[in-house]
């Protein structure tokens, strides 16, 4: 399970990091269940990073709530601090900085951290410009 803490140290300049080994999101050997545990969708490859998320698979949404913790998904940048996230099942969604989104398939939502992810781009465009948030319920709630 990714687990998130910001430094309160650093006069409002706020960074994400692991609390602890083992927490690490790009460690596919941090996972900690089997998979059809995963409710909250995460992944841990290594272009996977925390976000502050309360994301439930809507399976197991009435069995219990979802807190809002540090969880692992991958990223990837589109632009100066642009990028988009994937969750387990999902894909690619646009991640507008400083909002929230909503991924099909699951409630809760996923906190874009503003100016903290893509300093520059490694990827060029969508890869399905078609369709460009095939995976979002709501891309740009407030």
């Amino acid at each position: 399970k990714g687990e998130c803490q910001t430094d309160p140290y650093l006069e409002g300049c706020r960074i994400y990091k692991p609390l602890r080994n083992g927490s690490e999101c790009w460690k596919q050997e941090n996972i900690k269940w089997s998979d059809g545990e995963n409710r909250s969708g995460e992944i841990f490859v290594s272009d996977s990073r925390c976000f502050f998320s309360s994301l439930l698979r809507q399976a197991d949404f009435n069995q219990t709530g979802s807190s809002v913790e540090g969880r692992c998904y991958r990223h990837r940048c589109t632009g100066p601090n642009r990028y988009q996230i994937q969750v387990s099942g999902s894909g690619w969604v646009d991640c507008p900085a400083g909002r929230a989104v909503q991924i099909k398939g699951y409630q809760g939502s996923v906190s874009c951290p503003d100016r903290r992810l893509c300093l520059h781009p490694d990827v060029t465009s969508p890869l399905d410009e078609s369709s460009p948030h095939p995976a979002c319920v709501t891309c740009d709630p407030s």
